[in-house]
């Protein structure tokens, strides 16, 4: 029997479509200087309003680190490709590549490795390195955007499998949904990485109190690689497109872990996908590889920079 897909799983399709419309709206916004700033302070504003005064988000300690890290970095983003003076590009452009390393460990380092997920994280670590050897004295400001000369496809296509697979196991708390607490699922399901706990029981309670982000995080992912595509620098603006992307997601976060939102409306967001160990390590192997071609792909590029640059003919 051929398979239908159910109304809500078009619902689901619909919501990304406009999300990624959205995010293409927010993008555009800032790339007029006045606008975004006012965008960018604009939400930072309403974290602060929907965290701390509304309280409508989960105070998850991480999450809150992130938001104001990201977006405020992303307010200095805007401040290096219209103000900062040209004396500060290799500071700034080296101040970017270290806050995106780091953003690339803090999940290995805090969830992965605690959760017995090796490979990936392993992945992680190099993927970070290589974000520095990259990012590393090449970024620049041209006509405006921040342009990274070291970011090729490869490096861009490593980032993007690395990311997904990270999400690719991980499983979260839907916090629209009731009797959901931490403590609860702790008490049902055990300590460490729920999906290896086979109790039905364990997988009861994840199927009602948790999804996976699995293909939000492909969508958030794809965004980036469709700007950098239509982008006139190619792969090079790859990362301010993926540093304001994730702004974007972290400002809008109230709209699918909002308590007063409807369980219905997060499933929409989390979409369940099947969780399968081999393909997960096989993925993961995929990582490792995609990673290691990019360290082949930019020692090769630096190569051939050495080289053109000691031939007397060029």
């Amino acid at each position: 029997m051929d398979y239908q897909w159910e109304p809500s799983t078009w619902m689901s399709v619909g919501l990304f479509v406009a999300v990624f419309g959205i995010w293409w709206g927010f993008y555009q916004v800032c790339n007029f200087r006045i606008a975004g700033y006012a965008l960018l302070m604009l939400m930072l504003l309403q974290k602060c309003v929907t965290l701390f005064i509304l309280q409508l988000e989960p105070m998850d300690i991480l999450i809150v680190v992130k938001i104001f890290s990201v977006i405020p970095f992303v307010l200095a983003l805007q401040y290096y490709r219209y103000d900062a003076p040209d004396s500060q590009s290799k500071c700034w452009a080296n101040f970017f590549a270290v806050v995106l390393a780091v953003n690339i460990l803090e999940p290995g380092l805090l969830k992965e490795i605690k959760q017995g997920i090796y490979i990936n994280s392993l992945a992680g670590f190099l993927l970070a390195a290589l974000t520095i050897l990259v990012g590393w004295n090449t970024g620049s400001v041209k006509n405006k955007q921040f342009v990274v000369r070291g970011a090729g496809w490869a490096y861009a296509s490593a980032y993007f499998v690395w990311h997904i697979c990270l999400f690719y196991a991980q499983i979260y708390e839907l916090s629209a949904v009731p009797a959901c607490g931490e403590d609860t699922l702790t008490a049902i399901c055990g300590e460490g990485p729920d999906y290896l706990n086979p109790d039905s029981d364990c997988q009861n309670r994840i199927d009602d109190c948790r999804g996976n982000y699995f293909i939000f995080d492909t969508v958030l992912n794809i965004f980036p690689m469709v700007m950098s595509v239509f982008s006139e620098y190619g792969p090079q603006s790859w990362p301010q497109a993926r540093a304001y992307s994730l702004a974007f997601k972290l400002a809008m976060n109230a709209i699918w872990t909002s308590q007063g939102v409807s369980a219905e409306f997060v499933r929409l967001m989390y979409v369940e996908i099947t969780f399968d160990e081999v393909v997960f390590f096989w993925f993961q192997i995929f990582v490792l590889v995609m990673v290691a071609f990019g360290f082949y792909y930019e020692a090769q590029r630096r190569k051939g920079k050495g080289a053109a640059q000691s031939d007397p003919q060029s």
